[in-house]
């Protein structure tokens, strides 16, 4: 409820503690009833001055009645007032609420981006050890060159085996034939000198 003009015209002046009624002592409801009573009590003398006590009092009613018409309406200005406040005191209630609301939401989120943070750190420190070593294509193709390799050696050195084999017993066999000439020199150098 937002308040006219003349409204809070009249609220800066109560804010101000200046008064929105006209001050005089003429309002005074007693100083008015004695006005009355002054009127009626020389209206009933038939005095001359009950024409200037008639003026006199009807202005004091009118200042009066004035006066009690700015109080009715400071009083529904209060009120209204009264009911902007409670609104805006509900209306900042529930905006603490939702604020509070909206913080401890944001906290759980906080909560939980972080821990997706520190996920997110740990595998990149993962992805960056294991991008270290090559690829499993490059690890399988690695592999199998190394097995051809390892079946080339394999051969070579089954076929190198078999040619030492092979020399060897050809060593066996030259040195089983150097001791059959070395006997067959010893018995004819015998037979030489038994001759």
């Amino acid at each position: 409820a937002k308040a006219s003009v003349e409204d809070r015209a009249v609220n800066l002046r109560l804010w101000r503690g200046e008064s929105t009624a006209v001050l005089n002592t003429e309002t005074d409801p007693a100083k008015v009833l004695a006005s009355f009573l002054r009127l009626a009590s020389a209206a009933e003398s038939g005095s001359e001055d009950s024409a200037q006590l008639h003026d006199s009092f009807c202005l004091s009613a009118d200042l009066l009645h004035f006066q009690a018409q700015q109080v009715e309406q400071v009083e529904t200005l209060c009120k209204r007032e009264e009911e902007y406040f409670r609104a805006l005191h509900s209306d900042i209630d529930s905006g603490i609420e939702e604020a509070r609301r909206k913080i401890v939401e944001l906290k759980e989120r906080l909560a939980l981006e972080r821990v997706a943070k520190r996920r997110k750190l740990e595998y990149e420190e993962l992805a960056a050890h294991v991008n270290k070593f090559p690829s499993k294509e490059d690890t399988d193709h690695h592999m199998s060159s190394l097995k051809e390799d390892l079946k080339g050696k394999t051969e070579e050195e089954a076929a190198v085996n078999a040619r030492l084999q092979e020399r060897t017993q050809q060593f066996q066999l030259l040195l089983h034939t150097i001791q059959e000439l070395k006997s067959l020199l010893a018995e004819d150098a015998e037979a030489e000198r038994s001759a």
